[in-house]
């Protein structure tokens, strides 16, 4: 994801999705399955220097308070 860009990553965006068309996909092709993933979320990240995004897929998270020292 770098390609050579040599600076400290960081986030520029971060964003919590409940529907687009990449969850439905998701959630039609696992339900012909059987398997129910009505509560898939997508969290995407979008990074500073180089523009790149993160699609993390889950059925659930939890929140952690405070930072990297």
């Amino acid at each position: 994801m770098n390609f050579g860009v040599i600076a400290p990553e960081s986030i520029l965006n971060a964003s919590l999705v409940n529907e687009s068309k990449e969850l439905t996909e998701i959630r039609e092709k696992w339900a012909r399955t059987g398997i129910d993933l009505q509560n898939l979320k997508c969290f995407e990240i979008e990074t500073n220097s180089t523009a790149s995004l993160l699609r993390i897929y889950s059925l659930s998270y939890s929140k952690v308070r405070g930072g990297l020292p």
